[in-house]
């Protein structure tokens, strides 16, 4: 059969136009979406695969192995992890055509199925357009498919270049003798501090969050994924929604248990304190962050994150169960900062809605200006400045964040 055809793949993840970081008691995201096809064009369009998908605990909560693909090849079967290698193979060299014998040809959905994965899943390949044609054998399985590239490649090749230039100077300032936890953490504040969620020609790919330092959802989480694949830690982009729009995060596997983080979530957005970083979707379970996160976009089976160890709060024992806690927390943070920067965030989180609520009414006042916390910091003789205090609340998540400075010598 000599005809053509030409494969447009619109899945989730190309359905984003945007997604948005969280403000603080505040949701501000939005998508839209726009599917077009000429005659010649068969359209595919994949939000969901729940027919395909084994229960979640199918799934390996490890890889044993050093990480060389993205975490949907571990759960294909071995003919489709062929399929996989051979596909991946050609686009990573940018080739035009992709060959098969007939008799072993691949079916078209599995083709499509795996051009899907390299396309979402392996964040190197932000140079594929989303689409491809192909040629049958008379039996209807694929003998050729051809190849369609965003860029030439001398500029991949560049663009890529300058994508390792940036990538590798976050990863070696990372300690030899660090943990993967403490890894992660790194990366997730890395991004942070050096991305601003904005829109842009490439804010959904790896080259606007390493190079161009604007990014949305997907190219946080897609270039936090590859920080840890290179330091040979599992993870995996999440498919979602939160509450009507579509989102994008992550699962990052840490001594055997999985875990959520939302990069995207906890970059705050804030100009007057640069380095701050925010921490309510650092490390939670499935269960912690189902009040405002659906998984409903992945089309392969997903772990389940069931780990509590390293969630931030908990992990660092910054969770106040009165206000007496509250108070020593505030005064342990201020004092373990002494001799650093001249700002300093002290974050906590209240370990539910009644004493958060207390928290908030006595820190603050009823008003929600500055009650008691001023009392607190100068009758402990520290030398920060009172006269000025700012400070976030989270309804959702309990948070308090409180923004000190000190006092100029």
């Amino acid at each position: 059969m000599n005809r053509r055809n030409l494969v447009l793949i619109l899945s989730a993840v190309m359905l984003f136009s945007s997604c948005a970081a969280q403000q603080e008691n505040a949701d501000i995201i939005s998508a839209s979406s726009k599917d077009s096809a000429e005659e010649t064009q068969s359209i595919v369009t994949v939000a969901e695969s729940e027919d395909n998908a084994p229960e979640q605990d199918d799934s390996p909560s490890e890889i044993n192995e050093t990480v060389c693909y993205a975490y949907p090849y571990y759960v294909l079967d071995s003919a489709k992890q062929e399929l996989y290698r051979s596909m991946y193979a050609a686009v990573a060299d940018m080739s035009d055509e992709l060959e098969f014998r007939a008799g072993s040809a691949p079916t078209l959905e599995d083709v499509k199925y795996i051009y899907q994965l390299l396309h979402n899943d392996e964040p190197m390949f932000f140079n594929t357009s989303g689409h491809f044609s192909y040629k049958e054998y008379p039996d209807g399985t694929i003998r050729v498919i051809a190849f369609t590239y965003l860029y030439d490649k001398q500029t991949y090749l560049s663009r890529s270049a300058e994508i390792d230039t940036a990538m590798n100077e976050i990863l070696s300032a990372v300690d030899d003798n660090a943990s993967d936890a403490e890894k992660v953490k790194y990366f997730h504040d890395s991004l942070i501090k050096n991305c601003a969620y904005e829109r842009g020609e490439n804010c959904n790919n790896i080259y606007g969050a390493f190079v161009e330092h604007k990014a949305m959802c997907q190219g946080y989480s897609k270039a936090f994924s590859l920080l840890c694949s290179k330091a040979g830690i599992n993870s995996l982009t999440v498919l979602g929604s939160t509450g009507d729009t579509e989102h994008m995060w992550n699962k990052v596997c840490l001594d055997g248990d999985y875990y959520n983080v939302d990069v995207t979530w906890d970059d705050p957005e804030d100009e007057s304190y640069p380095d701050y970083v925010k921490y309510e979707f650092f490390c939670l379970d499935d269960e912690s962050l189902s009040d405002q996160h659906t998984e409903d976009g992945n089309y392969y089976p997903i772990p389940a994150a069931k780990g509590r160890k390293y969630y931030y709060y908990s992990y660092n024992d910054l969770i106040a169960d009165s206000y007496d806690s509250a108070k020593e927390l505030i005064l342990r943070c201020i004092d373990n900062d002494s001799g650093n920067d001249d700002k300093i965030c002290v974050q906590l989180q209240a370990s539910d809605e009644t004493v958060y609520d207390e928290l908030v009414t006595k820190l603050f006042g009823a008003d929600k200006g500055i009650g008691e916390l001023t009392r607190i910091i100068s009758d402990a003789g520290t030398d920060i400045d009172t006269s000025h205090i700012d400070y976030i609340i989270n309804n959702n998540r309990h948070t308090i964040k409180i923004f000190l400075n000190r006092k100029k010598a």
